[in-house]
């Protein structure tokens, strides 16, 4: 955690290189779909790096991806310290299953590459 990079709060999770921010596993009763919303900046990167946001229900099989955020696509680089901070959504439809676990994937190779990743919010709903 890293009190020098926040969206709020007093912390946020900084992704190096090429690591992952995994949850625990979370009960999603009836839902049929899943809202993941998140905040998300970073420093230094480079043509093509990013983050990935994965996914496993009912702790089955490989992590699959549910979306790529890429520099220059999809958000702005920053070597400044008070970098901008994005918005990122995804919805990822469930089938009523029991559970799910979701995974932030830093997609970026150097040491000095920085992602952020702050005020993470998981929601169901009910087709």
């Amino acid at each position: 955690l890293r009190e020098e990079r926040k969206h709020s709060g007093s912390k946020s999770t900084r992704l190096k290189k090429n690591q992952a921010l995994t949850s625990h596993e979370i009960i999603l009763d009836t839902s049929s779909f899943v809202k993941i919303n998140f905040f998300y900046s970073a420093r230094n990167l480079e043509a093509g790096e990013g983050l990935s946001l994965l996914y496993k229900i009912n702790s089955s099989g490989e992590w699959l991806e549910a979306r790529r955020w890429i520099l220059d696509t999809d958000f702005g680089n920053s070597n400044k310290h008070n970098a901008e901070w994005y918005e990122g959504t995804e919805t990822i439809a469930t089938e009523g299953k029991g559970k799910i676990k979701i995974q932030f994937k830093g997609l970026n190779d150097e040491r000095n590459d920085q992602i952020y990743i702050d005020d993470v919010t998981v929601s169901g709903s009910v087709n």
